[in-house]
């Protein structure tokens, strides 16, 4: 039975994060502008921070995304490096919820001491969730 799922990380989380960092960045650059030089320091010092952490988020929202394809799983990592995992090398799947149904994820541990979480707000969470779940694993 040849089973199909893709989970992408394509949420409006990511995104949104993304384009506030980016609007954050123009008005930080008009601030600099009209402010004393004293405050372009520290605005400097915030805007390296967040655009590191917008980068990271945008990364996030291009690249990591897990297929399973005939009980193989391939993971990409933000950098879009490939991780290949087959069904008999998981050792744990669980279903981490913390307090609310949104905050909940699942937890993927393998035998290489990889651990890959997705959040409910992925594409193809439920997919995956009824997945391992029909496979007796959740």
């Amino acid at each position: 039975m040849k089973e199909s799922i893709s989970v992408t990380y394509r949420s409006f989380i990511y995104l949104f994060y993304s384009c506030l960092v980016i609007m954050y960045a123009c008005v930080s650059v008009f601030l600099t502008r009209i402010m004393p030089d004293k405050v372009d320091y520290i605005i400097g010092v915030i805007l390296i921070f967040f655009s590191v952490s917008g980068i990271y988020t945008l990364l996030i929202f291009i690249n990591k995304k897990i297929d399973i394809n005939d009980n193989i799983f391939v993971y990409n990592n933000i950098i879009n490096k490939k991780y290949h995992f087959n069904l008999d090398e998981i050792k744990n799947v669980e279903l981490a919820d913390y307090g609310r149904y949104i905050n909940s994820q699942i937890i993927i541990d393998t035998e290489s001491h990889k651990r890959l979480k997705i959040p409910y707000h992925c594409q193809g969470y439920e997919d995956i969730k009824n997945y391992f779940h029909d496979k007796g694993m959740l």
